[in-house]
Parts: structure tokens; sequence; C-alpha cells
């Protein structure tokens, strides 16, 4: 289960309240996170108290994942985060994995695999809006390998997306070419 060996967490909530403030952050929610990783232009901010942000501030490693979607398809959707905004947070519709011990890109893979195949659908709650939460995927069983092994599977499935970005960089110059 993912609860042993990483912390699972929830985001904040949104609120009006926390629309201004004196401790106005960066956040992460839902709509970063796209399936070709995270798209930061359009990055919100809300007040976190000093207390809230060492509870919901993003570190380098952390795998982030959609909460909740109308599509069953699109709950789980992860990115990796690697400090790309300084002492930025995040909210509740998504759901953090901070691992104690597997490689981050190797959890990330994993919750990519079980995402764009809709496997969450098994422990997904609701009616019109499909939520995983943080209780679903903290029980949430995956294949864990060796560490050694990990980093073998990271690199082949990196490699492998690599070539895939060639392939389509080559097609889409020879359609510009004809």
């Amino acid at each position: 289960k993912v609860e042993q060996f990483a912390e699972v967490r929830l985001g904040r909530q949104r609120s009006p309240s926390r629309a201004t403030g004196p401790y106005m952050r960066p956040y992460m929610r839902a709509a970063n996170v796209t399936w070709a990783g995270l798209d930061l232009s359009d990055v919100k901010e809300m007040d976190f108290t000093p207390e809230e942000q060492e509870i919901y501030r993003l570190r380098a490693g952390d795998v982030i994942l959609s909460e909740a979607s109308g599509s069953v398809g699109e709950v789980g959707k992860p990115a990796v985060w690697n400090n790309e905004i300084e002492n930025c947070c995040f909210q509740n519709t998504l759901i953090r994995v901070r691992s104690d011990g597997p490689l981050p890109q190797y959890l990330y893979f994993h919750f990519l695999y079980d995402a764009s195949t809709a496997r969450f659908s098994q422990v997904t709650q609701g009616i019109g809006i499909n939520h995983l939460g943080a209780k679903g995927l903290s029980s949430w069983r995956i294949s864990l390998a060796p560490l050694a092994e990990q980093r073998r599977v990271v690199t082949k499935i990196e490699n492998l997306f690599a070539q895939a970005e060639a392939i389509e960089r080559a097609v889409d110059a020879a359609r510009r070419r004809a």
C-alpha cells in the first residue's frame, strides 16, 4: 500500500477568505497537472499561514495527482514536482505523495499507468465527480521493485519517451516539408 512507503496528503481547501492576506503563496491545483507534465502558465496565489506552509509546501520529488474529475480517465493524473516555483503549496484538488524510499519517478510512472488506464476507478467515489481521495490513494497497492530495479525501469521508460518524442518531431518535420 502507498501509505506503507509514503506520506499521502490532500491539499488545503480554497476559500474566499484566503484570496488575500499577509502570507500569499503560489499554489498548484488540478488545472496545473496535465498529461504532458506541469502547466505553470496560470498559477494562482492563496494565503497560507506559516504553519500551513510547513504542511502544504511542495518539495522536490513530491508526486502530485489530480484528486477528482468528471471523467474517470482523468482521476489520478500525476506530475513530479521539481521546485519549479519557490515556496509553492498545493490545493485540495491535488493529492501529494511524498516518498520515504521509492524513487519519485518510479512512483510517477506507476501512477501514470494507473491513471491513463483508469485503474484508479476501482477506488474512486462520488456521483458525477469521481474522487480518488487521500484515503483511496493511501490504500492503493502498487508493485514496488527493489531500488536498483526502480532505477533501471525509470531509465528504460525515460529512454522510450525520448525516442517517441524524437519520432514525433521527425514526423512533424516531414509533414512541414510535404
